[in-house]
């Protein structure tokens, strides 16, 4: 699995607790996680993808899955960035499982970077607007 590291462990006077990640939907964003290079690869999407499925089905149904990446020109140049290429949106069946995935994946590590969370409304998830 990519995702190493235990949750919180927030260092300095006793163990603070994190912020809340702001109100809760049922659909979590991480960002911070994949970069453009680990998408074009179609074989190491798919691992990607896989695997924070799992992860996140940990913490509560997982409906849906959205990983955006470019489409690439024959040259293998960039032809089209959509939104949101280099964040992952996780939608749950409740805002709980959500919730649990954010404040248990936020600060994790994946392929050596730090993860964030936040929520996004489930109608611009719909929509494509991240």
């Amino acid at each position: 699995a990519l995702l190493t590291g235990q949750a919180g462990g927030g260092g300095g006077g006793g163990g603070a607790v994190q912020p809340p990640l702001g109100p809760p939907t049922k659909v979590l964003k991480l960002s911070n996680m994949v970069v453009e290079e680990e998408l074009k690869d179609d074989s190491e999407y798919e691992e990607i993808v896989m695997d924070i499925k799992e992860e996140c089905g940990k913490y509560g149904s997982v409906v849906s899955l959205k990983v955006p990446r470019p489409t690439y020109k024959e040259d293998g140049s960039v032809d089209v960035s959509p939104p949101g290429v280099g964040e992952v949106f996780v939608e749950f069946s409740e805002e709980a499982g959500a919730m649990k995935a954010g404040n248990a994946l936020r600060n994790r590590q994946f392929s050596g970077r730090t993860v964030m969370c936040g929520f996004v409304k489930e109608e611009e998830y719909a929509a494509g607007n991240y």
